[in-house]
């Protein structure tokens, strides 16, 4: 049950790193359109990110939802 409670967290940590590159990368977009590899550097961290998350997300769906219900009792 440990394991599938530090599964969870690291789901939950990748989608907020997930998150917050791509609020920066869409703000860079829109303020820097002219510095093109600034821009591209942000994707290529992004897409690393996204690759992270979707490897977490290839768990079994049973372990992943026993994760979240044991989150949900300890909020309780």
């Amino acid at each position: 049950m440990v394991e599938v409670k530090q599964k969870y967290a690291q789901i939950k940590l990748s989608i907020y790193k997930y998150r917050i590159h791509f609020s920066f990368n869409n703000q860079s977009l829109k303020l820097r359109q002219d510095l093109l590899l600034n821009f591209t550097t942000r994707s290529l961290v992004l897409s690393v990110y996204y690759y992270k998350l979707k490897c977490l997300l290839k768990m079994p769906f049973l372990t992943y939802t026993s994760a979240l219900a044991s989150a949900c009792l300890e909020k309780a």
